[in-house]
Parts: structure tokens; sequence; C-alpha cells
């Protein structure tokens, strides 16, 4: 059932689709006939000026070449300079009412007074009449005076501008002011008249129209559809969408190698979240903190083992000599739900070569029950890294008390090997304690190939950086097992 809500915002969302598409066709179909109306008449104002300077102009030129009606003045009159479907006939009358015509079998009705309807002046010396001459047809006739003779030419302005368009009956146009046809423009005193058909017009752009309300109404829906979503998104907490993203699959796991330095051995590599694709992304420096106070970080900790059981099951010939490292907060080893999954997870044994490297941004609240836990893991073939020594709580303290298999030195100690800072004497003291301990050391952080070479002099060869590699997504970090180069 849809409820009141719903139905309202249904109705509102279709009436708005009404909306939308009806006021685009009506407007389109007027946009279309306004534009149809005004390049009809600045079209037929161009092309009529254009005929009556043309016509002008060859009875100028007939003129000075032409003085006897003969036969050579007939072709004359008909060559396709002078005479063509614009022009119908076209010669000259003389005084004592003889005729030269471009259709000498027309000459009679030039000679006899046709019935001029109106007369317009288009220039000092140029007419335009309007005449019923043929049928009952009204023409137009442009008439010049010439010394003795007076030129003419029948005009037929209506092919040239209406074959022209394809909605033929648009539009009617007249030379003269008629009733209902209201005048678009003048040529001299000549007044040019249009009546424009509405409804034909209508018709005619009907398709467009559609089309055009169509796309707005596809429009309208995804911009509606985007303030939905990006409404949804903006009221979903970031508590909700970390969680829908792990639900998702939307973090992925990436993974940096580290690196013997003596041979450039891939033999470890951390295991890192991020969060590639889909709504709300964030960066690890904001959802790794929110995932660890609300309790997904068991979530996403489960996901990433899984993701990285499955690549390592299908590409197994390159993977199997890998340690992957995943990171743990204290809190985790003491969820008693958490570490059944982890144990579960690694029965009878570990899918492949795995460590979980312990974080000190917190403190452990019981660290028997953790080491309870973390013995319970090792028996399985679990190996357990300190993280970030030297920089959280417990510190050094813990590798006795918890029994870790790896230290692993911070970047901000190994960033002081290239500077006069203090702290190398923190980074020396560590070195010196992890080699007393005999236990594994890894740098993080190495960067430059002068990090490097101390590092391996101070007898601390397994690196982790940028110097040997950046996390890399998941088909990158296949790519890399499959080469033999290392650093750039």
């Amino acid at each position: 059932m849809i409820s009141g809500i719903s139905k309202r915002k249904v109705l509102l969302t279709l009436g708005g689709v009404i909306v939308i598409g009806v006021t685009s066709f009506e407007v389109t179909l007027y946009t279309y006939s306004t534009l149809f109306k005004q390049n009809f008449q600045s079209a037929f104002h161009k092309g009529f000026q254009q005929q009556l300077n043309d016509t002008s102009q060859r009875i100028i030129t007939l003129s000075s070449d032409l003085s006897v009606c003969d036969k050579d003045a007939i072709v004359r009159l008909r060559d396709e300079e002078f005479f063509d479907l614009n022009s119908r006939l076209i010669g000259w009358l003389e005084d004592n009412r003889q005729a030269c015509t471009s259709r000498p079998g027309y000459s009679h009705v030039i000679i006899e007074k046709p019935n001029i309807l109106n007369r317009y002046i288009y220039e000092e010396d140029i007419e335009l009449d309007v005449i019923s001459l043929l049928d009952g047809r009204s023409q137009l006739m442009l008439t010049k005076k010439i010394g003795d003779k007076r030129w003419f030419s029948l005009l037929e302005p209506w092919t040239l501008y209406f074959s022209a368009h394809d909605c033929q009956n648009c539009a009617s146009v007249s030379i003269g002011k008629q009733p209902g046809h209201p005048v678009g423009f003048y040529l001299g005193d000549i007044p040019v008249s249009f009546k424009f058909n509405i409804k034909t017009i209508h018709n005619f752009y009907a398709k467009h129209a559609f089309i055009l309300s169509v796309v707005s109404i596809c429009f309208y829906i995804f911009v509606l559809s985007y303030i939905v979503i990006w409404r949804k998104n903006q009221h979903q907490s970031p508590q909700n969408r970390l969680k829908l993203a792990i639900h998702n699959h939307e973090i992925v796991p990436h993974f940096q190698l580290i690196v013997d330095s003596r041979d450039n051995k891939r033999q470890h590599c951390e295991v890192l979240a991020r969060w590639t694709h889909g709504q709300g992304i964030m960066m690890p420096n904001v959802f790794i903190p929110l995932a660890e106070s609300t309790g997904y970080i068991d979530l996403i900790t489960v996901s990433l083992l899984n993701q990285t059981r499955i690549m390592v099951k299908e590409n197994n010939t390159i993977c199997q000599e890998i340690i992957f490292s995943f990171n743990l907060t204290p809190s985790q080893l003491e969820r008693p739900e958490f570490v059944q999954e982890l144990l579960d997870f690694c029965h009878p044994s570990p899918p492949f070569k795995l460590a979980f490297e312990i974080t000190e941004r917190e403190p452990f609240q019981d660290p028997k029950k953790a080491r309870l836990v973390m013995q319970k893991l090792s028996q399985l073939g679990v190996l357990f890294e300190l993280d970030d020594a030297g920089t959280g709580y417990g510190s050094f303290s813990y590798i006795q008390e918890l029994g870790f298999d790896i230290l692993k030195i911070d970047k901000m100690f190994v960033d002081t090997i290239m500077s006069n800072n203090i702290k190398i004497n923190v980074l020396d003291g560590i070195i010196e304690f992890g080699h007393t301990a005999n236990i594994t050391m890894i740098a993080e952080g190495v960067e430059y190939e002068e990090q490097a070479d101390y590092l391996r002099k101070k007898g601390v060869f397994l690196h982790q950086g940028y110097y040997y590699s950046k996390p890399l997504n998941q088909k990158a970090f296949l790519n890399k097992l499959s080469t033999t180069e290392l650093v750039n």
C-alpha cells in the first residue's frame, strides 16, 4: 500500500511532468511560429527587393542595347540573362502603341490598356503596378520610362519564395494593403502585407515541439531524480553512508609492499582500506576513525580479509609467499564476537600468510585478555606486529608483555634521517632496542634512497614506503608481483 504522503508525492511529480510537457510544447510552438514569421518576412523582403533591383538593372542594360524590335531584339529579350521564371514577360511599349516583348504572342495584352488595380512608386522613375491581366489573375508589372519607350517586366515573385519553403500553406503575401493582412514592410511606398495561417504553422512544427517536450520532461525527471538523491545523501548520516558502503563492497583492499632492501624480495605487504567508488566517498583519515568509533571497523576488517582470501586463491602462484598484514585496534581484540570471527577465519589454518598490526592509538583495557587472544591466533600461524611503535600507549612494554613478532618503526622517526632533528637519536634507540630484543623490524614511510641506505646500514632491512611502492589496487598489485622491477 502506498502511504498518503507517497501518493501526494507521486501526484505532484506526475503533475509536474504534465505541466512541463504541456508548457514546453506550447512555448516551442509559439517560438517556432514567431521565428517562422520573422524569417519568412525577412527572406521575402530581401528576395523581393533583390528581384526589383535586378529587374531594373536588366531593363537599363537592355535599353542601352536595343532600339529596334526585330528578330535579334526578341532573341536578346529571351536570353536567360534577362528572362526566367520570375520574369514572365519583358520588353517595351512605344508611344505609337507598338510593343516588343520576349513573347510576341502576348504583345497585345500589353498594348491593350491593362486594368491597373494599384500603382506604387518604387524609386523616382520606377513604378510597380498591380494589374489584372491574364485570366483575371492579379500580376505585378515593373515599368520604367526611358526615352520614348516605356520598358516593363511582368514579375512572378511568389514562385521563388513559396517553393523554397516546405510549409507552402503557412503564409500568404499581398502587394498593397489588404483587410486582415498586416503590412510587414515597405519597399519605397510599396506595402507588402502578410497573413499567416497559425494553425497550419503549428501543425507543421508539432513534431518538433513534441520531441522538445519529451526532452524537457526527461530533463525534468533527471533533475528531480538528482535532487532526490542529493537530498537523500545530505540527510544520510556519515555513519549510515559508511554502513551502506561496507554492505555494497565499496570499501576495497589496497596493498603496499614491504621489501627486503638487501635483495628487493617482496615478502610482506600491508592491506589498507580504501573507499574507491559509490555515493558519499570519504578519505581513510575520515572513515577509519568513524569506523573505529562506531564498531564498523570489525565489518571492514572481515570484508578486507575475505576479499584478500579470494584474490590469493585466484592468484596463488604469485601470492603464496606474501605475508598479508591487516590493522587491528586493541579494542577489537577485546570484543568476543569479532575475535570468534577471526578464529573461524584462521581455523584450521589461515588461508594465506597472515599478520595483524596492532595500532597504538588506544591502550589495551585488559592486556591479559588480549594476550590470550593473541596466543590462540599465534598457535594457528598468525603473526603480530606492533604498529607505530613509540608514538602511542604502552610502546615497547607491549613487546615483552604481549609477545609481538614484529616491530614497525613509524614514519615520524624515519623522516628524521634526512634532517638534523634530535628525534634521529630516538630512531637509533628504537633500532638498538629491536636488535637487543631480537625482534624483526620494519621501517615505514621510506621515501628516499638516503633513508633506505641509512636504515640498511643500521640493520633494518625490511622497508615500506613510496620509494618502493605506493598502495596499489588489486590489479596493479598483482601486476607488480608479476614483475621484477621495484624501485624507479
